[in-house]
């Protein structure tokens, strides 16, 4: 098992669930954004901290195919492994959002979606972007 962090694993931030014939080529895709996953986990890692629970890793690092294979944007950060959808099982997805909208400096852009928050990063001008997924379907901004 390699470490990304203390508590992040690069298996977790490229498995996946739902496709798992894909995970194998999908991780040797990985290897070559090792230094966007570590910084991707490194934010994972402020909000484990600051709610003092685990992190649950949704969806992190997805190559081309595995990407289409679970619907994603063309132009996905996860393509990069530069966004990681999650979860805190013990709190709540609006308190973890709110969190990472408010406290954490270094984000680019962070979602509330039904069941997840997925929250991304860039190597430099991160546009600090908050949105909520309404009910039909769009995004609404978060001033």
């Amino acid at each position: 098992m390699i470490q990304l962090t203390r508590h992040i694993s690069f298996e977790e931030m490229t498995d996946s669930k739902s496709h798992p014939e894909l995970v194998a080529q999908n991780r040797i895709d990985a290897e070559s954004y090792i230094d966007n996953l570590r910084r991707s986990a490194d934010l994972l890692e402020i909000v484990r901290a600051h709610f003092e629970q685990p992190v649950i890793v949704h969806s992190g690092f997805r190559n081309d195919r595995l990407n289409a294979a679970v619907g994603g944007a063309a132009k996905s950060q996860h393509r990069r492994g530069e966004a990681t959808d999650f979860e805190i099982l013990k709190n709540s997805l609006s308190a973890a959002f709110e969190y990472v909208r408010l406290a954490v400096k270094v984000y680019d852009q962070v979602i509330l979606e039904p069941g997840w928050i997925h929250v991304s990063i860039v190597a430099k001008d991160n546009r600090r972007q908050a949105l909520i997924r309404r009910p039909d379907g769009k995004y609404e901004a978060v001033v």
